[in-house]
C-alpha cells in the first residue's frame, strides 16, 4: 500500500509540466549560432525589402518636392503663397458699392494668420512699390529713373557696394554712378505728375536687373527684370523702409502702391509631397474665404481669387505649389513601377534565403529529427515547433532589417524627407515580414522534415532537383527581351503623360540572370562529377573538395545559381547605370556644349577675365548645305581655348581635342579645314554657306562634338580661319538664325554669380546638369540605384547561405572528418579543401554572374537612349575596377568561410561524435 502510495507520489513523465521539447523551443536556437543568425539575416532581408519600398517612395517624392520647389522658375518664395494688391489707394476708397479700400497696414496681421495655417510656410515678407519717379542731383541737369520700392530684409537680398545707416533711401549703381552720388549725398526725387521730394542717400547697392531674378526677388521679375538682351533696363529700386516710401509717395503726389505679402517656405528640405498638398489645400481653402464680399475677410482682401479687379484697382492670390505637386506626381510615376518590381523581387530573394534557412534548421539537426520521427511526432508538430524557435531570430532581424531600411534609404537612397505616413506604413510591413518568415521557416521546416526522415520524401527531393524549373524563366526572359524591344526602354504614362522606365527593362535581365545562373549550377555540378576519376590520385585537399562538391545535392545548386543571381544583379545594375550616367552626362554636355552655356549678342566682347575657363562659340542650325542640298550644322569656335572649357569624352574620337583645335587652324591654301561630327562616312570638298560656295578639307571626324543638338552632322571650323578665308562680303555668323555663346566649364552656381559680375551677362544661361534632371532619366537612374543595394543584399545573404551549406554538410560528414584528422590528415588540409569547395561554387557563381550581367546589359543599355536627337548614342561602361574588387572580395570570402569552417571541425568531441553516430 505504502510503496503503491510512493508510487503514485512521484511525477509522471509527460504529465503536470510542458514537455521539454516544447519548452525549451523559444531559445534552442541560441545553441546554433550560425542557424539563429542565418534566420535572423534572412529575416532582415525581408523586412528591409518590404520597409524599403515606402521608405524609398517617401523619401523620392520629398526630393522630387524639394527639386521642384529650388527650380529657377519656382523658388520656395514662388511655391509659398503671395497676394498682390496693384494700385492699392494711399488714401481710403470706394471701389464699389460696400467696398472700400483698406490701409495698407490693415492686411499685414489677417495674412500672417491665414500663412500660420501651414506648418512650412515661414514669416510673409511684405513689400511696396510707387511708381516710376526721376532722379536727379539738386541742381543737377542729368536724370535717371526709378522706383520706391520697400521689402522685408531687401538689403540682405542685394550686392551692397557701399552705404551707411540712416533715414535716407539706397540707389542702384546705375543711377549713382550715372548721377555721381554716393552715400551722403540728397538727391531730388520728380514726380511725372510734378510732385517733389528731397531725401537723402544712404548707401549704393548693384542694380538687380544685372542677373536673372528668382528666389526672393521672384514677384518682381516683370517689374525689374530686363526683357530681352537688347532692351534698356528697366527703372530700377530705389530702397526705403515701406513707411517712409508711403509717405515720399504721397508727398510726390503719387495715389497708390502697389503692396505684396509673400509667405515663402520656410525649408525646402523639410517639405514632403503630403505637406505640398496640404498647402495646395490651404491656398484653395483661403482662395475661397477671401473671394466672398459678404465677409469682412473678403471685404478686406477685395474679393481676390485668380484675379479680381477694381478699375486700376486689382488682386491676386497665387501660388506655384500645384506646379510643384504636378511636377512631382510626374516623376514620381516614372519611378514608382519599377521600384514595385525591385521590391518584388527582393522579397522573393529574401524568402527563398528565409526558407533556406528554415531547411537548414532540419537538415544541420538531423539527429534531433529522427528522434522526433521516432516519438510519432507529426510534420505539424514539427512545423509548429520551428515556429516557436523562430520567433526570437525573426523578431530580432525584424528589428533590424527596419534600422538597416532606414539606414540603407538614408545613405544610398534619395535625398529627401521620410514622412510620417511612410514611417507607420512601413512599421505595419515589418510586422508583417516578421510574420511571414515565422510563417515560411515553420511550412519550409515541416516539408523538410519529412524528406529527411521519410523514404518518400527522399524520392520527392530527387525528382524535383530533375525537373528543369529554370526553362519556364528563360522564357519568361525571352517574353520580356521582345517586350522591351517593341515597347522600348522608356514607355509613356497614358494617366500622366509622361514617359517612364518600363517593368520589362528591370525584369528582363533578372529573368534572365535566374534562369541562366540556375543552369549554370546545374552544368558546374554535372562538370565536377566527371572530376571523380582525374582527381582520383591528387592530394587530400583538391581530393576532398571535388567529392563534396560532386555529392552536393539540388541544395548546393540553388545556393551556386542564387549566388550567380545576386552578383549578376549587382554588376548588372552597376554597368547599366554607370553607362546611362555616362551616357546621360555626354548627351548634356554635347547639347550645351559645356558644363554651363550662356547666350549672348554676337557683338558682345567676351570678358577680358573670368574666374573659370571660358571660350565662345557660334552655332547655327542648317549653317551650311552640301553640293546634294543636304543641311549641315555649322559650329565656329575659338580653337584656342575650346579645350579648356568646352565638354568632352574620348570615346567621341581617337585623338585628343587639343590635337583636333591644332588642325582647324592650320589651313591648306584656300580650303578651309573642318572637322566633321556625326557623318559617318561622307565626303565631301566643298560646302555652301549664306549663298556663297566654299572650298573646305575634312582633317578630323568624330562621332560626336560639343553643340550637336540635332540628327545634321555637323561641320566645326575655327572662327578665325573660317571669316579669314571665306568669301563674303559680309559676316555670314552674324545671323538671326545663329546662337552666340559662352561655354564654361565649372559649378553653375559660381559660374551664374560670375556671369552676373561681367559689364553684359548673357540673357540665357543653361547647365548641363539640368538635363539629367528629367524626370524619367532621373527614374531609371535611381531604378538601378536601388539595384545594387538588392544585389548587395542578396549577395551577403547568399554568401551566409552558403555557410550554412557548409556547417549543414560538415555535421552530415562530422564522423569522417574527426576519423580524417586522427588518421593523418593534417587541418591545413582540411582547410584548403573547405577553400577550395567553397572557393569553387562562389567563383562559378562571380564568373556566371559577370558574364551574365554582360550579356544582359548588351541587350538593355543600346535601348537606353533617352534623348535620342543628340549624340551620342547609349555608351556601354564597364565598371571594371568595381568588378576586380568584387572578385577579390569574393576570393577573401572563400578564405574567410573556410577557415570558421575549419575551426568548427577542430573542437569536435571524437568521443561524442561516435556515440552520435551509434
Amino acid at each position: 500500500m505504502g510503496a503503491r502510495g510512493a508510487g503514485r507520489s512521484g511525477p509522471r513523465p509527460g504529465r503536470g509540466r510542458l514537455d521539454a521539447v516544447w519548452r525549451h523551443a523559444p531559445t534552442v536556437l541560441l545553441r546554433y549560432p550560425t542557424l539563429f543568425a542565418a534566420i535572423a539575416f534572412g529575416t532582415l532581408l525581408l523586412t528591409a525589402a518590404t520597409v524599403a519600398y515606402p521608405l524609398f517612395m517617401s523619401a523620392t517624392t520629398s526630393g522630387l518636392v524639394r527639386g521642384a520647389i529650388d527650380r529657377p522658375s519656382v523658388t520656395r518664395y514662388g511655391a509659398g503663397m503671395a497676394f498682390r494688391y496693384a494700385n492699392l489707394p494711399l488714401e481710403t476708397t470706394r471701389l464699389q458699392p460696400g467696398l472700400r479700400s483698406p490701409d495698407i497696414a490693415d492686411l499685414d496681421e489677417p495674412f500672417r494668420r491665414l500663412t500660420a495655417e501651414s506648418p512650412i510656410l515661414g514669416e510673409p515678407i511684405v513689400a511696396a512699390l510707387g511708381e516710376t519717379v526721376t532722379v536727379s542731383a539738386p541742381g543737377g541737369t542729368e536724370t535717371r529713373d526709378g522706383r520706391l520700392f520697400a521689402s522685408t530684409d531687401v538689403l540682405d537680398h542685394v550686392a551692397v557696394l557701399s552705404g551707411q545707416e540712416g533715414d535716407g533711401v539706397w540707389l542702384p549703381d546705375l543711377i549713382a554712378d550715372g548721377l555721381g552720388l554716393g552715400p551722403g549725398d540728397t538727391i531730388e526725387l520728380l514726380d511725372l505728375g510734378g510732385g517733389t521730394a528731397t531725401v537723402p542717400v544712404d548707401g549704393v547697392y548693384r542694380a538687380v536687373y544685372r542677373t536673372q531674378l528668382g528666389g526672393y526677388w521672384f514677384s518682381w521679375q516683370e517689374e525689374f527684370h530686363v526683357p530681352c538682351p537688347d532692351c534698356s533696363p528697366l527703372p530700377q529700386p530705389i530702397l526705403a523702409d515701406r513707411d517712409q516710401v508711403i509717405e515720399l509717395a504721397r508727398a510726390l503726389g503719387q495715389d497708390s502702391v502697389t503692396a505684396t505679402w509673400v509667405a515663402p517656405i520656410e525649408d525646402p528640405a523639410a517639405v514632403g509631397l503630403e505637406d505640398a498638398l496640404e498647402l495646395q489645400r490651404l491656398v484653395g481653402s483661403v482662395r475661397e474665404r477671401i473671394s466672398d464680399l459678404d465677409t469682412p475677410l473678403g471685404r478686406l482682401f477685395a474679393g481676390s481669387r485668380e484675379f479680381f479687379s477694381f478699375g486700376r484697382v486689382s488682386t491676386n492670390l497665387s501660388s506655384s505649389i500645384g506646379l510643384v505637386v504636378a511636377d512631382a506626381q510626374e516623376q514620381v510615376a516614372a519611378v514608382e513601377g519599377p521600384t514595385r518590381v525591385l521590391q518584388l523581387a527582393a522579397i522573393a530573394v529574401a524568402v527563398v534565403v528565409v526558407a533556406a534557412a528554415g531547411a537548414f534548421s532540419i537538415r544541420a539537426r538531423r539527429v534531433e529529427a529522427a528522434w522526433l520521427f521516432a516519438r510519432g511526432t507529426s510534420a505539424w508538430s514539427v512545423g509548429l515547433k520551428a515556429a516557436l524557435e523562430s520567433a526570437l531570430p525573426c523578431l530580432i532581424g525584424g528589428l533590424l532589417g527596419f534600422a538597416a531600411a532606414f539606414l540603407a534609404v538614408a545613405l544610398v537612397g534619395p535625398v529627401g524627407r521620410i514622412e510620417r505616413s511612410a514611417t507607420l506604413n512601413a512599421t505595419l510591413f515589418a510586422v508583417l515580414a516578421v510574420v511571414v518568415a515565422i510563417v515560411v521557416i515553420s511550412a519550409v521546416s515541416a516539408r523538410t522534415f519529412v524528406s529527411v526522415v521519410e523514404p518518400h520524401g527522399h524520392r520527392f527531393a530527387r525528382i524535383a532537383a530533375l525537373v528543369p524549373w529554370e526553362l519556364g524563366l528563360a522564357v519568361l526572359a525571352y517574353l520580356a527581351l521582345q517586350r522591351l524591344r517593341e515597347g522600348g526602354a522608356f514607355i509613356p504614362d497614358e494617366r500622366l503623360g509622361v514617359l517612364k522606365p518600363s517593368l520589362a527593362l528591370v525584369a528582363f535581365p533578372f529573368l534572365l540572370l535566374a534562369a541562366f545562373a540556375i543552369f549554370s549550377a546545374r552544368v558546374a555540378r554535372f562538370g565536377v562529377a566527371r572530376l571523380r576519376r582525374p582527381t582520383a590520385g591528387a592530394s587530400p585537399a583538391p581530393y576532398l573538395a571535388t567529392r563534396r562538391l560532386a555529392g552536393s545535392g539540388a541544395l548546393a545548386v540553388m545556393l551556386v545559381g542564387a549566388a550567380g543571381l545576386c552578383l549578376g544583379t549587382f554588376l548588372h545594375a552597376q554597368i547599366v547605370s554607370s553607362s546611362l550616367e555616362t551616357t546621360v552626362a555626354a548627351k548634356a554636355g554635347v547639347f550645351v556644349g559645356a558644363d554651363v552655356a550662356g547666350k549672348i549678342d554676337y557683338r558682345t566682347p567676351v570678358p577680358e577675365t573670368f574666374p573659370y575657363p571660358m571660350t565662345r562659340a557660334v552655332r547655327f542650325g542648317a549653317g551650311a548645305r552640301l553640293p546634294s542640298d543636304r543641311p549641315l550644322d555649322l559650329l565656329a569656335v575659338d580653337a584656342a581655348t575650346l579645350p579648356d572649357a568646352a565638354y568632352w569624352h574620348p570615346r567621341f574620337a581617337d585623338a585628343p581635342l587639343e590635337d583636333l583645335m591644332g588642325l582647324l587652324v592650320e589651313p591648306s591654301g584656300d580650303r578651309v579645314p573642318v572637322l566633321l561630327a556625326g557623318g559617318g562616312r561622307i565626303t565631301f570638298d566643298e560646302i555652301e554657306v549664306a549663298g556663297a560656295t566654299t572650298p573646305v578639307e575634312i582633317v578630323a571626324r568624330t562621332t560626336a562634338f560639343p553643340g550637336m543638338y540635332s540628327l545634321n552632322p555637323m561641320v566645326v571650323v575655327d572662327e578665325a580661319t573660317f571669316l579669314g578665308l571665306v568669301d563674303l562680303p559680309f559676316n555670314p555668323l552674324n545671323d538671326a538664325g545663329a546662337s552666340t555663346e559662352l561655354w564654361v566649364e565649372g559649378d553653375p552656381d559660381g559660374v551664374r554669380a560670375a556671369f552676373g559680375e561681367v559689364p553684359f551677362p548673357p540673357h540665357t544661361i543653361v547647365a548641363a546638369e539640368e538635363i539629367a534632371e528629367i524626370p524619367y532619366i532621373a527614374a531609371a537612374i535611381n531604378t538601378f540605384v536601388v539595384v545594387n543595394v538588392l544585389g548587395l543584399i542578396a549577395a551577403s545573404l547568399t554568401l551566409v547561405g552558403m555557410l550554412l551549406y557548409l556547417q549543414a554538410r560538415q555535421r552530415a560528414q562530422v564522423v569522417s572528418q574527426a576519423i580524417s584528422t586522427r588518421m593523418g590528415m593534417r587541418h591545413a588540409q582540411h582547410l584548403r579543401a573547405l577553400a577550395l569547395e567553397l572557393g569553387a561554387m562562389l567563383a562559378w557563381s562571380f564568373a556566371v554572374g559577370a558574364a551574365l550581367a554582360l550579356a544582359a546589359a548588351s541587350f538593355t543599355v543600346p535601348l537606353l537612349d533617352p534623348i535620342t536627337t543628340i549624340p551620342p548614342p547609349p555608351l556601354l561602361i564597364l565598371p571594371l575596377v568595381l568588378i576586380a574588387v568584387a572578385g577579390i572580395a569574393v576570393a577573401g570570402f572563400s578564405w574567410f568561410g573556410a577557415f570558421v569552417m575549419d575551426r568548427r571541425a577542430r573542437t569536435v568531441d571524437l568521443g561524442a561524435v561516435m556515440r552520435v553516430a551509434e
